[in-house]
């Protein structure tokens, strides 16, 4: 009997061994959770700068689920739950810069960002509503708002902010200023020397993008990050640093943009401090006005409350990507920089477009 038990005993021990690797294999064909499942919630944390990559690089990867998703970038939406904010003399003067924004970039006069088609003409008839617009309110009945998805697709869109350094500098080494700014001729392929303080001016102006250099008397140098230093090898020496030293400096090449007193982005178009952002011009069209949910913050980077404001995609940046990061700019020297080093909330975003109807061009044009 205890024979046959054990025997009875080892063939159930086989079947379960059989069963569970059966239900180990099967296990292993099912497929993968698709990337959506690990988008946070609205009332998570905010996505850490690092992991915002990965939510953008789902969003472009070609393949057909995420085709669908970019698909719906933006969606149309009631003005009902939107304000609109009062149009202010400063507004006015930045969309005279959005209209030679729209003349001068060199854009397709038609463009898709999913599957919302977005034209020049398009933009120009939004900022002519704003022009012939007697109140804010009335924008309602000639415009339409689309919300954009953000890199989570349910609207949030971080909003950080960025400033124009305003940094001491002298022309030769001197003193303090012994740290080397090298400067690309428009010319030639020259390069001119200007000397700072220390590495962290340098850091500044690369990671800002735009920067003035203020010399002794008041003269202003705008400067443009081109790139680091690396291939621009100096042949001369100073203070006795080899180039292989002062390549080991936190050095970087920068373009000779102007003279001008006010701040220059991207293709030469003034910022205007609360109004202009940065944005990555594969998800919000340059020269385009945008309805804005922005973060109020106090002195210590807290969020207070959301304010509603129009706000102007007119610059880019190389740190700016996707679909749910906009850069705020927030002006020169030590205030933009404090107020830009505190923005770290987000708030959501409407592409404003004129209404699609067969007249909707002669309705601008009735109100100009």
């Amino acid at each position: 009997m205890k024979r046959i038990f054990s025997l009875t005993s080892l063939a159930l021990l086989l079947l379960v061994s059989v069963w569970i690797i059966d239900r180990r294999q099967q296990g292993s064909d099912q497929p993968k959770v698709a990337l959506d499942s690990q988008i946070p919630d609205v009332d998570e944390k905010p996505i850490a700068k690092e992991k915002m990559a990965s939510s953008i690089g789902q969003i472009i990867t070609p393949s057909k689920q995420n085709a669908q998703v970019f698909k719906q970038l933006y969606t149309k939406v009631s003005f009902d739950t939107l304000s609109m904010p009062s149009i202010d003399g400063k507004l006015l003067k930045a969309l005279n810069h959005q209209i030679t924004l729209l003349k001068t970039n060199k854009q397709p006069t038609k463009q898709h960002f999913g599957a919302l088609e977005v034209g020049t003409e398009q933009m120009e008839q939004v900022i002519a509503a704003f022009k012939a617009a007697k109140k804010s309110a009335s924008l309602t009945s000639v415009l339409d708002a689309y919300q954009i998805a953000g890199d989570d697709r349910k609207g949030q869109v971080r909003f950080t902010g960025y400033y124009s350094p305003v940094i001491p500098a002298r022309r030769r080494a001197e003193g303090e200023f012994r740290t080397p700014v090298y400067i690309k001729s428009k010319e030639d392929d020259g390069l001119e020397v200007a000397y700072v303080k220390d590495k962290t001016d340098i850091y500044s102006m690369k990671t800002e993008g735009i920067a003035y250099l203020i010399f002794p008397g008041g003269e202003r140098k705008m400067l443009s990050f081109t790139g680091d230093y690396q291939r621009f090898v100096s042949e001369e020496t100073t203070e006795n640093k080899s180039p292989q030293k002062l390549l080991a400096a936190y050095a970087a090449v920068f373009n000779h943009k102007s003279n001008k007193s006010n701040p220059y982005g991207a293709y030469y178009i003034p910022l205007t401090s609360d109004y202009t952002i940065a944005v990555d011009k594969r998800f919000f069209p340059l020269g385009s006005v945008v309805l804005a949910e922005v973060p109020i913050i106090d002195g210590e980077g807290k969020l207070i409350r959301h304010e509603f404001r129009y706000l102007l995609p007119q610059d880019v940046g190389s740190a700016i990507r996707g679909s749910g990061h906009v850069d705020l700019y927030m002006g020169e020297g030590d205030w933009g920089k404090h107020k830009a080093q505190l923005l770290h909330q987000y708030g959501r975003l409407w592409l404003l477009m004129p209404k699609q109807t067969a007249d909707s061009g002669k309705q601008v044009a009735k109100n100009m």
